[in-house]
């Protein structure tokens, strides 16, 4: 992002797109101009992105929404996210009950939504940013069925959008393609399960729903739950599943799941205790906080950290399950899923696939995680650890994740 003084004022641009104005030679450059912008490969755009992150974060440039014109910017109480595309990109905001529209325009109007020419939205925040709730007399947010699927799908949009727009591949080998996904064949249901995103708790339902519908699900052992489940990478009808099964993920904010995975697997942890701090360590020398450390030593956040945001493909180690990020398990840009939950709506989002898995006896009672691990994104006990370069190449590692899945780094 630059200034041009012209006329005695500054023109700011976005990076990538600048113009001169009252010039002699006033070259107007068209933002992502297909003569230019259409040249680029996936990887080339990739590459201007993360060189110039910085400009795109600080002035508060959306590389995706600049391109597509779409803007989804509507926001509710803990984060969440309700957002209905529709026409061009222009956003519904609807709690319906009984088939009818609540505006949810509350206590002094305190949120104002507004909806400008192509989609804009423009979302006034009164006292401290906070969101009113929209159901009268209630404490919490019930989001009705409808709700739920329309943010789904306007997710899915948004990741067709920078599939599009980013060029990211459209096609992975089968194995690839299929080694995190699970099938239910009695309901042709797929669900691509990516760990530190309640995935065990999903695999305790498929099992349920699979297997032995007596089954209380949260007694299922763990090395029953991660063994026992069909891997679609190895059916013989894997294709034809992928193209006539529904299918199903649920993500989570990078950061987040990232620090989960380190809490779980890697903190405080002997070398007796895991297999996870025993494959790493041996690999880890390098990105050590001090060199003179010892491979049994403890690991810290900042060499996961460090070590896990390496460019490039990376070692077997660092392309471990866990912090593999959540766009190479489940190839959205390859794979159309028919409903994409978020974990940050885990309670609205899981309430909707149990109904449409016809699992409605575990409405209440989704299954818990054996060993929860609560990630506040920016803890400063683990963000705070690190500089502004570990930063910065985390984000670039997970940019994809960020663009696809629509999580704000700031």
């Amino acid at each position: 992002m630059g200034g041009n003084l012209a006329a005695g004022k500054v023109v700011y641009d976005v990076p990538g797109a600048v113009a001169e104005y009252g010039s002699s030679r006033a070259f107007h450059a068209s933002r992502y101009d297909p003569k230019y912008f259409g040249q680029l490969s996936h990887d080339e755009i990739l590459a201007f992105y993360v060189k110039y992150l910085p400009d795109f974060l600080l002035f508060d440039y959306d590389f995706v929404r600049h391109i597509t014109g779409r803007v989804v910017v509507a926001l509710q109480k803990s984060g969440r996210v309700v957002a209905a595309l529709q026409e061009a990109g222009r956003v519904v905001v609807a709690l319906q009950k009984s088939g009818r529209v609540v505006a949810a325009l509350q206590e002094a109007g305190r949120v104002v939504v507004a909806l400008q020419e192509v989609g804009r939205v423009v979302v006034a925040l009164q006292e401290a940013d906070r969101v009113v709730e929209a159901l009268q007399g209630a404490e919490t947010l019930v989001v009705s069925v409808e709700d739920t699927k329309a943010r789904s799908d306007a997710l899915e949009q948004h990741i067709r959008n920078v599939c599009k727009t980013m060029r990211f591949p459209d096609t992975v080998s089968n194995k690839t393609m299929g080694y995190y996904m699970h099938f239910d064949e009695g309901r042709k249901v797929i669900y691509c399960s990516i760990p530190k995103v309640a995935s065990t708790s999903w695999k305790r339902v498929l099992i349920k729903i699979t297997g032995n519908p007596t089954d209380n699900v949260t007694a299922i052992s763990r090395y029953r739950v991660h063994r026992t489940l069909p891997m679609l990478a190895f059916d013989k009808d894997m294709e034809e599943k992928l193209r006539t099964y529904k299918k199903f993920m649920v993500v989570r904010h990078p950061f987040e799941r990232i620090l989960s995975a380190y809490r779980d697997k890697l903190e405080d942890w002997e070398p007796h205790d895991s297999v996870f701090p025993k494959m790493v360590k041996k690999k880890l020398q390098k990105y050590r906080d001090n060199p003179n450390k010892k491979e049994g030593d403890n690991i810290t956040f900042t060499e996961y950290i460090r070590f896990i945001s390496q460019p490039g493909r990376g070692t077997p180690e660092q392309r471990n399950e866990h912090w593999l990020p959540m766009h190479e398990i489940c190839h959205p840009c390859a794979i159309q899923y028919d409903f994409i939950g978020k974990y940050e709506n885990l309670k609205e989002d899981s309430e909707y696939l149990l109904k449409w898995l016809g699992v409605t006896d575990l409405m209440d009672t989704f299954p818990a995680a054996a060993r929860p691990f609560h990630a506040s994104r920016y803890d400063p006990k683990y963000f705070g650890q690190l500089s502004h370069d570990e930063i910065m190449a985390f984000h670039a590692k997970y940019l994809p994740d960020f663009m696809l899945f629509n999580y704000g780094f700031v």
